[in-house]
Order: structure tokens, then C-alpha cells, then sequence
């Protein structure tokens, strides 16, 4: 995973293992959001095509279908993947490429920091 900001100069590189988060884990997060983020997510049919009319008309019929339900449950199709990170490493710019980076490897669940040329 890599994290880029032009503006600042500046990079964050993680890498891992990705895993699927359980069920009861996506339900503990979704009650978490906001109502209208929550009744989105029934709305959207995420990374399908669609058009902005179809989905503010979706957003409305699941904003009625739920008026009268305080706890809105969470989609089955809806879900999340978590990083389970073994390095990360941090990088700034720096004039004449002098850049500073900085890398943290886990090995037996203890961090270890190292600096490293550009």
C-alpha cells in the first residue's frame, strides 16, 4: 500500500497482509458511521456503473425504508480488508535527491527502525 502527497513531498509504503475482516467486525464499524453513510451503503452497489440520478433515487427509497428503524443493519455485501503490516517505511524529498527515508520492519512483534540511503 502507498500513500503518495506531491504537495508536501512526502510517501508512506506499507507492506503486509491483507485480510478479509469478519462480518461481525464490518457490522461493529458500520454502526459506527453516520446514518446517511450507512443507508449509502445500500444505495451504492459499489464499483458498478451507475449514473448520480439513480443513486440519489436509491439513497431515497432505502432513507424510507429505514425512517422507522434506529439501528440500521449492516449490508451482507458490505465489508471491509484490513493490512496487517510488516514494514513500513517513510519517505520525505529532499533537494539535490538527499531524500530521507526511513524504514520499520517487524520480526518476532518487535519494530525495528533503519535509516536508508535515498
Amino acid at each position: 500500500m502507498n500513500f503518495y502527497w506531491a504537495s508536501v513531498t512526502r510517501q508512506i509504503r506499507l507492506r503486509g497482509q491483507v485480510i478479509k475482516i469478519s462480518h461481525a467486525e464490518s457490522e461493529k464499524y458500520f454502526q459506527g458511521r453516520p446514518r446517511e453513510s450507512q443507508i449509502a451503503a445500500y444505495a451504492s452497489k459499489q464499483s458498478q456503473p451507475t449514473t448520480p440520478e439513480f443513486l440519489e433515487t436509491q439513497f431515497n427509497n432505502y432513507q424510507k425504508q429505514f425512517q422507522s428503524i434506529d439501528a440500521i443493519p449492516c449490508p451482507e455485501h458490505w465489508g471491509g480488508y484490513a493490512l496487517i503490516p510488516i514494514e513500513v517505511e517513510f519517505w520525505q524529498g529532499n533537494r539535490y535527491r538527499l531524500h530521507y527515508r526511513v524504514r520499520y520492519t517487524k520480526e518476532n512483534k518487535v519494530w525495528n527502525k533503519q535509516s536508508l540511503s535515498p
